[in-house]
């Protein structure tokens, strides 16, 4: 029993915690992608600054606002992923900006679930590499699991059990 707190203890300290992964794409190479092998859960992807903060498909800017935002061309945090069960999904095009730290500011948060293990693709699509400017930086992270309640149970019922044969072990010494 002595052998299995240790273990009780280490797996649900594992599923309480959280994997993270920050990926770099380059939006200039046409060859950017980068492949994660994910387990079922629920994922997160959160742009931010890294290697690279946002990227520009035409490399300048052109008819801003005079907010820097609303441009017909400018800076973005548009990207894909594709795997088997989610097929190809577009996600981060929140508008075209001035800046790439303004691109930054505006980009949301993308959740996704998958229901079984799989390759996970994160790529910039494009159809013309040449004259892009710069690239994403982006923390896949996997959510904490809820610990399921029969584990929980099996954790406490066994710590319990540990603790009351330690206690009785004293008490038999004692005595005699």
């Amino acid at each position: 029993m002595k052998a299995l707190i240790p273990f009780a203890a280490a797996a649900l300290a594992s599923m309480a915690s959280t994997n993270a992964a920050i990926i770099n794409l380059d939006s200039t190479d046409s060859n950017n992608g980068v492949t994660l092998s994910l387990g079922p859960g629920e994922y997160t992807a959160t742009f931010l600054e890294d290697a690279f903060t946002a990227w520009n498909p035409w490399g300048r800017t052109k008819n801003c606002n005079g907010d820097g935002e609303s441009c017909s061309k400018g800076w973005v945090t548009g990207m894909r992923l594709s795997s088997e069960e989610l097929g190809i999904v577009s996600f981060g095009w929140n508008g075209r900006f001035s800046t790439a730290d303004a691109a930054l500011a505006a980009a949301d948060v993308y959740t996704f679930t998958l229901s079984r293990a799989q390759q996970v693709v994160f790529y910039i699509g494009d159809s013309q590499y040449r004259d892009n400017v710069g690239g994403l930086a982006v923390q896949i992270e996997a959510q904490a699991t809820p610990i399921p309640p029969g584990v929980a149970l099996f954790g406490t019922a066994a710590a319990a059990l540990a603790i009351g044969r330690r206690r009785l072990n004293r008490s038999s010494l004692s005595v005699g």
